[in-house]
């Protein structure tokens, strides 16, 4: 009972902190905002934590690593995670507004606007950006916790939304850890008249998990031989 109002408590501060915030646009934003820029969050330094910039699309001034301060849980700006990496949007010797597009590199999909905006940006660190793009565009993760790699065999992705077969770069995307896109594997090595699948996925964006009843594999199934 305890945790669960605390979850409720904590749940209304975000949606009040996310209701105060102005509605702009991604150009609006990036015309307003000094610096934008890819970036890791390193260790802490007394009360500051350590950013590396991994590519930078605005902000002559960014250093390839500065100091943020370090944000407490219920102030106005954002609490960022050690060793992660995030899209950040801040102005000159501020912290990063919770209010701004800042958000995990996982959940941003507007980065070729950016590239379009500002010519491809400037990539600072190659080998990492390589790897973190890469990862974006091919790694997932089952409910279960199983990682793949969708480059490396034949898989089917079943869209349970719109109940078709989809190719893994056309599924829904994740924008928000409170609306994950979950992957359930259904069967494998099915054989149809033109290919053979390794594994097949059922992909869902509900905000519950499911339970892989053989109603839905039979539902994945038909979708694959269609």
């Amino acid at each position: 009972m305890k945790y669960s109002l605390i979850v409720i408590v904590f749940s209304f501060f975000l949606v009040s902190k996310a209701q105060d915030c102005e509605t702009l646009t991604l150009d609006q934003e990036i015309q307003l905002t000094q610096n934008i820029a890819l970036i890791t969050i390193g260790g802490f330094l007394n009360d500051s934590i350590e950013v590396n910039v991994i590519k930078k699309w605005k902000g002559d001034s960014i250093l390839n690593r500065f100091l943020i301060s370090k944000e407490t849980l219920f102030s106005d700006y954002i609490l960022f995670d050690t060793s992660k990496t995030y899209m950040m949007f801040w102005y000159n010797n501020l912290p990063v507004n919770k209010c701004s597009r800042t958000s995990l590199y996982k959940f941003v999909h507007f980065e070729y606007h950016l590239d379009l905006k500002f010519n491809g940006g400037e990539v600072v660190d190659v080998l990492t950006y390589d790897s973190l793009k890469y990862n974006k565009s091919n790694i997932f993760k089952t409910v279960t916790g199983v990682q793949y790699d969708q480059s490396e065999a034949n898989y089917a992705f079943y869209n349970l939304a719109s109940q078709t077969i989809e190719p893994f770069n056309k599924l829904p995307k994740e924008t928000s850890k409170y609306s994950p896109i979950r992957y359930y594997e259904v069967d494998s090595n099915i054989k149809t008249s033109s290919t053979t699948f390794v594994k097949v996925f059922a992909v869902s964006k509900f905000h519950k998990e499911i339970s892989v009843t053989n109603k839905l594999k039979k539902e994945v199934l038909i979708g694959i031989y269609k």
